[in-house]
């Protein structure tokens, strides 16, 4: 099973274009995968996201499990939930970028294209950034950044 370049979720060999955000780059092959992850990747995005969010309310929260659950309810358009879990996120691993590239998607899908950019800049201010991480978030911020009418 591929992962997503843009959320980093696994997803079926097959696919074209991610069904949770929508993108059209595959990376390195996810091997390890837990229940929740193999849910994912067989396209079982509503039992995926209850099972994880149980996993939350249970206690066992952490960054990656709350991230998870913003890009699924992105997926679901449901982009009040995708905030609530960014800001979780934030709060569990200040010093995570995906929180602030999430949120960026959902002000761009909004046309709120400095609040975006803004969203993109911290982001990319995070220690311990990938390369290929920090291409993706220098794209998207590109994108919203000539989208801003008077700059």
């Amino acid at each position: 099973m591929k992962s997503c370049t843009l959320c980093l979720l696994p997803r079926p060999a097959e696919e074209k274009t991610c069904a949770i955000c929508g993108c059209e780059e595959f990376g390195a092959e996810k091997t390890e995968l837990g229940f929740a992850d193999r849910l994912i990747g067989e396209n079982l995005l509503g039992p995926a996201y209850q099972a994880i969010e149980t996993s939350v309310a249970q206690g066992r929260e952490d960054t990656d499990c709350v991230l998870q659950l913003a890009w699924l309810a992105y997926s679901f358009r449901d982009f009040r939930a995708v905030e609530i879990w960014c800001h979780e996120g934030l709060r569990l691993g200040a010093d995570s970028a995906e929180p602030h590239l999430l949120l960026g998607l959902v002000l761009a899908r909004g046309e709120r294209w400095v609040e975006a950019v803004e969203e993109f800049d911290a982001a990319l201010k995070k220690p311990g950034l990938l390369l290929e991480r920090r291409a993706v978030l220098e794209t998207l911020r590109a994108g919203a950044y000539a989208n801003v009418p008077e700059w």
